[in-house]
């Protein structure tokens, strides 16, 4: 959907859909007093913490924070984006979607937009005339042959919709390509080619065919495997409108189906090393579409889970594709993600291995994967003398880069510090770029930023009276749920609340003490379209945990907290205590402490 939705059917929207009906219908809810209840399903747990308030329409996880509302958990549940959520909502209710436009750019925009349906309908149906050929074709047989030869049983064939283009030019001419308008569908998704003479004919023929599937499950292009003697082995659909090969990992959307809740992903290198894994129970791989992997793919994986296992031939071509796949990951390490490098046997690959060897064995080998750290150090250092001092200031050169393209935070601290300890050079010695480094995307500082995050992890050992963040947000989730607060603040403490950390805190009152009768909607009004909107509307929707009781209380009390002075320079030493320790010896919780210490301190500088 490219063109604009207004907001006044988005109100609608929200108005008519009924939250229960929506989450309900995807996971199973229990009535419990006036709200709803269910495990959550955006993390592992084992009693019931996810609510849902019928009354207020939004849901609530006491366990890992997630809220919203229907629009909200379509989006986080389905992993799409907010026109899609929009849409699938829509669509529930038998609603067609209205559309607003800025420009004729953009009304055109939309009108391209509006022929996407067809595009998949067609798709679908080219991936069913597919299927049909494998199980009645009379030359299947040789494609049926081929895949039990590989294996494949008839399910994983099934799961992952695996269909047979037959011999000949015009089939799906013939049979999906009647009207002028179906061969130009056939023409727009690259199922047919037309030739300089005006003639059009099949693209795959006599070929197995592998649906590649978005993350909606719709069939977007075809991958198909020669039968014959024709070149290429591997031929992909060409680039269209609904299909992009640098964005697009085959496997992903079965991945998903297999595991609501992705903790790692594995990229291999073809079709049927996906399938093969699955077979055998790894369903969690992934393959690139003939490209190497890029910053799009990485980014894509880490929305869905933290950890990125490649998986490469033990050959110099695999590990120069390893080194492709380290340089696209680089930026991307933002603090709390993971990668690692598996390189398999020479001669071997998934496909081979696990039918060989079985499961356990390979995932043994996926367990020892060499983090990133280990490879990127390893690789670099190769065929350098590190016992020379000519040896180790070479490393630093050639390190350095590569550390630069790390997006600012803990563990780019650590790994300057990795490679001073390996140089025997000071860190601060280092000319390393901070200021060209490679920040975080806004998306992720606003979540990390302690201006604008709240900590919900109870479960680390490290007191709230050490994170000035939680009394910050705590403060004007108070706020929100009773606005008068904000009167019993007087211009000393404002004064006091100059810190960037403090500043939305500050203003929220402002605003507020401007109204005899400030309201919630007041507040969520000013904050609108602004960086800290959703910070708002996030603290907004967790009004139901504040008690009654007590609230005055609990809001001066916040207020205290944030006003309370750290020892700096006890703060410091912590620091650098922390920073002098090499990357294999600091242990989890050490780092979950200096990320806390350094972001006090930036507080305090502040």
């Amino acid at each position: 959907m490219a063109g604009l939705i207004p907001q006044t059917f988005i109100d609608t929207l929200l108005e008519q859909i009924d939250i229960v009906d929506v989450i309900d219908g995807r996971v199973k809810l229990k009535k419990s007093g006036r709200n709803y209840t269910a495990r959550c399903p955006f993390h592992d747990e084992k009693t019931p913490s996810f609510s849902v308030n019928q009354e207020k329409q939004f849901y609530y996880c006491f366990g890992c924070g997630a809220s919203g509302n229907a629009i909200g958990f379509i989006m986080n549940y389905e992993n799409t984006d907010f026109p899609k959520a929009i849409e699938s909502l829509a669509n529930t209710l038998g609603l067609e979607i209205p559309q607003e436009t800025k420009s004729l750019r953009n009304a055109k925009h939309f009108e391209s937009g509006k022929s996407y349906k067809p595009l998949y309908e067609c798709l679908s149906q080219v991936s069913k005339f597919y299927q049909s050929q494998l199980r009645e074709h009379p030359a299947a047989n040789r494609a049926i042959a081929y895949l039990k030869e590989r294996g494949l049983t008839g399910k994983i064939a099934k799961d992952f919709e695996i269909g047979f283009a037959p011999p000949g030019w015009n089939n799906l001419i013939n049979n999906l390509g009647s009207s002028e308008s179906d061969q130009q569908k056939l023409l727009d998704t690259g199922m047919i080619v037309k030739n300089e003479a005006g003639k059009t004919y099949d693209r795959f023929r006599d070929r197995i065919i592998f649906p590649i599937r978005d993350r909606q499950g719709r069939v977007v292009a075809f991958g198909g495997r020669v039968l014959g003697n024709d070149k290429p082995k591997y031929l992909n659909s060409p680039e269209t409108s609904i299909f992009h090969k640098s964005s697009e990992l085959y496997g992903l959307y079965e991945a998903k189906l297999s595991n609501r809740s992705l903790t790692k992903l594995l990229v291999t290198e073809g079709y049927l090393d996906v399938i093969a894994l699955a077979q055998f129970g790894i369903d969690y791989s992934v393959a690139t579409l003939g490209t190497s992997t890029n910053q799009k793919h990485l980014e894509r994986i880490f929305r869905l889970c933290p950890e990125v296992i490649f998986c490469f031939d033990g050959d110099q071509a695999g590990r120069n594709a390893a080194l492709k796949a380290l340089e696209a990951t680089l930026p991307t390490m933002l603090d709390g993600r993971q990668a690692r490098f598996l390189f398999l046997p020479e001669g071997e690959d998934p496909d081979t291995l696990i039918r060989a060897k079985g499961k356990d064995y390979l995932e043994s080998l996926i367990s020892s994967a060499k983090p990133l750290e280990e490879f990127l150090f390893d690789t670099l250092n190769k065929d350098i003398n590190m016992e020379t001092m000519e040896g180790r200031a070479r490393f630093s050169k050639i390190a350095l880069p590569y550390l630069n393209r790390l997006p600012a935070g803990v563990f780019r601290e650590l790994m300057l510090q990795e490679l001073a300890n390996k140089t025997g050079i000071s860190k601060s010695s280092l000319s390393y770029d901070d200021e060209n480094a490679i920040k975080p995307p806004q998306e992720f500082k606003e979540k990390s930023n302690p201006s604008t995050a709240i900590t919900s992890d109870k479960s680390n050992n490290q007191s709230y009276e050490s994170n000035p963040s939680y009394f910050i947000n705590a403060a004007i989730k108070l706020l929100l749920h009773r606005p008068s607060l904000a009167h019993q603040v007087d211009q000393s403490i404002l004064n006091k609340l100059e810190n960037k950390a403090a500043i939305t805190l500050r203003d929220s009152i402002i605003i507020l003490k401007k109204n005899s009768s400030p309201t919630s909607a007041l507040l969520l009004g000013h904050w609108h379209g602004t960086n800290n909107e959703e910070l708002i509307k996030k603290l907004a929707n967790e009004e139901q945990l504040v008690p009654e009781k007590g609230i005055e209380v609990q809001f001066h009390d916040a207020i205290a907290k944030i006003l309370q002075n750290y020892d700096q320079s006890t703060i410091s030493l912590e620091i650098a205590a922390l920073k002098s320790k090499s990357y294999s010896s600091i242990t989890e919780e050490e780092k979950k402490r200096l990320v806390k210490l350094l972001q006090m301190k930036q507080n305090m500088e502040e």
